[in-house]
């Protein structure tokens, strides 16, 4: 540890959050294709929970795609086989499933049979389409028609159908192609310009679901009977392996729904099974069946989704005939304080001890579940405060880990670079307040005490291909106030320190806040 503190004022402070041990977690949803229905489970069991939204609401016939949007409600592709005129885009209330309006209209930009939707780094909603119209995209407002981004197979020029869709690390739209000719194609977003991201002699034979993991590579489901997953590398689209082998687990045709978790494991859905599966997310190997054959009345599953926010364990049971929540807990709950990520607890001689009765901070673990989404533009954003921090890299950049700042060059250089650069599209970041500093900390970790999101793939990294925190100290924004010539350090292994401001430190900016 640096020599920093001022004579006479060196301290160590660790802070105690007095929170109420309410513990939280996430919901899957799931798309119900033959039944018309979207379920939900619970996140950590797999257990049904209840009907998020039933079959017909506002018009729902057949759901395929589920995605939320930034104002957290609840999008899903509707497919309407009777009557193909009427398939559209429809929204519910994120926290209580209830409809709220058909978001793009039937017939809008000549939309048909709608497959997977994804909100993009401009906010605006990307629908693929299994009908020849590759892929349009609607203002993320209002739902308005903007344009078509890819309609036509590179190598023939026929209408193109696409499956499914994910934005990479580098912000790049990546999609499945499964007719004229399978494949996975690439959409840059800054030109335009599509290529061919993997061929068809190493894709799928019906490429379906993707989704990058935290590795950066891209995973891919085949759509059949005899179909698993593949991965590639994320940087060249080269042939990795076959990440999960078919028929493992039981797997028969993965669909959309191919994810990773909060837990970080691969959730895929088996179409043909009518059940979720999971597998170990660093080795691919089987770990159980999370949702079972036809639970809820499972049948044919298309996509699946976790609730971006954690949902309160209570609003998630039956309490005497209580109907328990599946959505979005309410504003107030959503935005309840990280709690500190212990899960492990040890007695006063340092011995790893069993948590149950202890009362220790890995027993209760008091506030909501540490959850982040690394938003493939350099940024990550924290699912409980919504706050968004700038990633950290290994490169000689500006967001390099290594660079130290006094306090004012930490406002006038850091902060104020990222600002004229409009960095990830926004030109409003600052320097975080000690308590939002403190809120990334992860204590159950060291050497980094962070989370996984903010730390992995570090070496040589770029921002966009990794995740770097130095084990030292960062500013705060928060002077002290009985000496204001200092200014509160959070260091990463969790202490918090009265550093003065002309000596160096590390910076992470930050921009949002909680409402």
């Amino acid at each position: 540890m640096r020599n920093q503190f001022k004579i006479g004022l060196s301290l160590t402070i660790v802070a105690v959050l007095t929170l109420p041990s309410l513990k939280v977690q996430a919901a899957l949803l799931v798309s119900s294709g033959e039944t018309g229905s979207i379920l939900c489970y619970d996140e950590q069991t797999g257990d049904f929970i209840d009907t998020f939204v039933p079959f017909d609401s506002g018009g729902l016939k057949r759901p395929i795609g589920l995605t939320y949007g930034p104002d957290i409600n609840l999008y899903v592709s509707n497919v309407d086989v009777n009557n193909p005129a009427n398939d559209s885009i429809l929204r519910y209330d994120g926290e209580t499933g209830a409809f709220i309006d058909t978001f793009v209209l039937p017939g809008s930009g000549d939309l048909k049979r709608p497959a997977d939707l994804i909100f993009g780094p401009d906010n605006n909603l990307y629908v693929s389409s299994l009908a020849g119209q590759g892929i349009r995209r609607y203002d993320g407002k209002t739902g308005v028609f903007i344009d078509v981004v890819y309609d036509t197979d590179p190598s023939g020029g026929q209408n193109l159908n696409v499956s499914g869709m994910a934005f990479g690390p580098d912000n790049n739209l990546y999609f499945s192609t499964n007719f004229p000719s399978s494949g996975i194609l690439r959409y840059n977003t800054n030109t335009g310009v599509v290529d061919t991201f993997v061929p068809a002699d190493i894709a799928p034979e019906i490429p379906g679901g993707l989704a990058f993991g935290l590795d950066n590579n891209l995973y891919v489901g085949e759509f059949s009977p005899n179909g698993g997953i593949s991965r590639y590398d994320g940087q060249t689209g080269a042939l990795i392996d076959t990440f999960v082998p078919a028929g493992s687990g039981g797997l028969n045709t993965p669909s959309l729904g191919v994810t990773f978790g909060p837990d970080n494991n691969l959730y895929v859905s088996s179409y043909g099974n009518s059940s979720v599966l999971r597998y170990n997310g660093q080795t691919g190997a089987f770990i159980n069946t999370f949702v079972f054959t036809g639970s809820g009345g499972l049948n044919g599953p298309e996509s699946l989704t976790f609730s971006p926010t954690p949902v309160p364990e209570p609003y998630k049971r039956f309490k005497r005939g209580v109907r328990h929540r599946c959505g979005l807990p309410s504003a107030m709950e959503r935005h309840r304080f990280p709690a500190t990520g212990q899960m492990t607890c040890w007695d006063s001689s340092g011995n790893l001890i069993p948590c149950a009765g202890t009362g220790h901070d890995g027993e209760i673990q008091a506030g909501a579940t540490l959850r982040y989404r690394d938003n493939g533009n350099g940024t990550i954003t924290d699912l409980n405060t919504k706050l968004a921090w700038e990633k950290q890299s290994d490169d000689g950049s500006i967001h390099d880990q290594n660079t130290l700042y006094t306090w004012d060059d930490a406002f006038g250089v850091h902060v104020a670079e990222l600002n004229a650069a409009n960095f990830a599209g926004h030109n409003d970041w600052r320097v975080p307040n000690a308590k939002e500093l403190q809120s990334i900390v992860n204590y159950e970790n060291f050497n980094p005490a962070v989370s996984a999101a903010f730390n992995n793939n570090c070496s040589g990294s770029t921002v966009l291909t990794g995740s770097c925190t130095a084990v030292s100290f960062y500013w705060s924004s928060t002077t002290v106030a009985f000496t204001p010539s200092l200014a509160w350090d959070v260091n990463f292994n969790g202490v918090v320190a009265a550093i003065d401001k002309s000596f160096k430190s590390h910076v992470r900016a930050v921009r949002g806040g909680s409402p």
